[in-house]
């Protein structure tokens, strides 16, 4: 049952739907229309409920049991889904209707989807509904609180949002892309319209999604306002450019490695970094002053030095071993430390991979977590476990820098700290001591200091730096069903 709210509105010739201008034809699959930060947001907020559904419901403090819904993969932008998506919003606007069928035209979402240039698979029939959700609320002015109702599904046993927008079914697990549309007008009986289009190519593609953006406020999360557009993604081959939101999708051939390379137009590269594909997209998340990406929301990057299969395994040959210790020792020895040079191509990237905590500098601290992740190993030594630790991610301050790195990199010490208690994506070892940095010196000395440390100076405060989801609202809002229903 849908919730109607009582509204003064002076009729459908008042209404006033948001501008939703194209750049080039859809169908030609290139950079097409201005999504706004909020639609943006959705897909961010949505892939990292996807990526953790009892996270999401323990930060959004949401009144349902998600503990039972397997996580998948990131859903890709599409822009000719975000455009569908928006005509739809923007129809239901402007004629103050709320449904699947459209009075206006008689089209159902898969042939509206059909018509903006998206290829859904050939047996969905145009005059059915496989791949729309629809919300709508006076106080849907922002992504968190359609996308909670979604989810929630207050009073709909069957939860055909949920399963529909997580990925709970077979049926729509299978799905890889999506499209976003918010329209708002005063006037209309809800005053906030939100459309998702969720489906799938035929045959579907594999991406690599995600957004560009400046950490204005430090949460380590994609806020409206932050994204940066306008700035090229290459993998390998392969590039694509952001949106005015800051988002991306860039297909990829499955299962490969690629080197991931963000740039402005005109400007210094922004980040670097390695990403494993399988079959399955891979978010992949970068943040302005920061050297390496973020894959499938980890606190720490990758960088384009770091295995991304297993950080300590620098020569690439499936084990850690003592010899991966000292090829980043013998590295330094040569060339000392610092930031690499970048290959002059974007090829796949080849082994050492050297920077083994992602911060696109190689330091001798890189090698005393491989020391360390031995020690911890079985039957290996002494090593304080993760356990040990209480599970808290650790990362070294920035500090003030110089404007080189190979001379950022000789400050007297660097500290250990706790930044946040996240859930662990990637192997990355948690350092027990803390190593006193290289000196420019070489010699005897030199490789004394390599292997100095002290436990003592190591710290554990337990600081939470988490971001959470806005919290839900009181008023009432309404949702439009799935499938199959109009």
């Amino acid at each position: 049952m849908n919730l109607y709210l009582e509204k003064i509105h002076t009729g459908r010739d008042a209404a006033a739907p948001r501008p939703r201008p194209l750049r080039f034809e859809c169908l030609e699959a290139r950079l097409l229309l201005s999504v706004s930060a909020e639609e943006q947001q959705f897909v961010y907020l949505l892939n990292l409920a996807r990526h953790d559904p009892v996270a999401y419901q323990r930060e959004a403090g949401l009144a349902v049991d998600l503990s039972g819904i397997a996580p998948r993969p990131p859903l890709a932008a599409s822009d000719c889904l975000m455009q569908s998506a928006g005509l739809r919003s923007d129809e239901m606007a402007q004629h103050d209707y709320f449904g699947h069928h459209s009075p206006v035209t008689g089209d159902w979402p898969n042939k509206v989807a059909r018509d903006q240039g998206y290829d859904l698979p050939s047996g969905w029939a145009d005059d059915e509904n496989y791949i729309e959700s629809i919300s709508a609320g006076d106080w849907y002015d922002q992504a968190a609180a359609p996308l909670h109702a979604l989810i929630v599904d207050q009073g709909r046993s069957a939860a055909g949002h949920r399963r529909h927008l997580l990925g709970v079914d077979a049926f729509y697990a299978e799905n890889r892309e999506i499209g976003v549309g918010h329209a708002a007008d005063p006037a209309s009986s809800y005053g906030h319209y939100w459309t998702v289009h969720i489906a799938r190519r035929d045959p579907a593609e594999v991406f690599v999604t995600g957004v560009v953006f400046n950490d204005g406020d430090g949460d380590g999360r994609y806020d409206p306002g932050e994204g940066l557009p306008g700035v090229t993604l290459q993998a390998n081959n392969f590039s694509a450019t952001t949106n005015d939101a800051g988002g991306f999708s860039l297909a990829v051939a499955p299962n490969r490695l690629y080197r991931i390379r963000a740039s402005e137009l005109n400007s210094a590269v922004l980040a670097t970094g390695n990403v494993l594909v399988g079959d399955a997209n891979v978010e992949v998340d970068i943040r302005s002053g920061i050297s390496g990406a973020f894959v499938s929301f980890a606190n720490q990057p990758t960088s384009a030095w770091t295995n991304p299969q297993n950080r300590l395994d620098v020569s690439a040959n499936r084990d850690v071993e003592p010899l991966d210790a000292l090829q980043i020792i013998n590295h330094l020895n040569t060339t000392g430390p610092g930031q690499p040079a970048l290959p002059a191509a974007l090829a796949e990237p080849q082994p050492p991979f050297l920077d083994t905590d992602g911060d696109a500098l190689v330091l001798p601290r890189d090698a005393l977590l491989v020391i360390n992740g031995l020690n911890r190993a079985p039957g290996g030594g002494e090593g304080e476990s993760h356990a040990a630790l209480g599970g808290v991610w650790l990362a070294w301050p920035a500090g003030p820098t110089t404007g080189s790195p190979a001379r950022d990199a000789t400050r007297s010490e660097t500290l250990v700290w706790p930044v946040a208690k996240r859930a662990e994506v990637h192997p990355v070892p948690w350092p027990i001591a803390v190593l006193r940095s290289w000196s420019s010196e070489r010699g005897d000395k030199s490789k004394k200091r390599l292997l100095a440390s002290s436990r003592a100076e190591l710290e554990a405060t337990g600081e939470d730096l988490s971001g959470s989801f806005a919290a839900n609202r009181s008023q009432r809002g309404t949702t439009g069903s799935t499938m199959w229903d109009g």
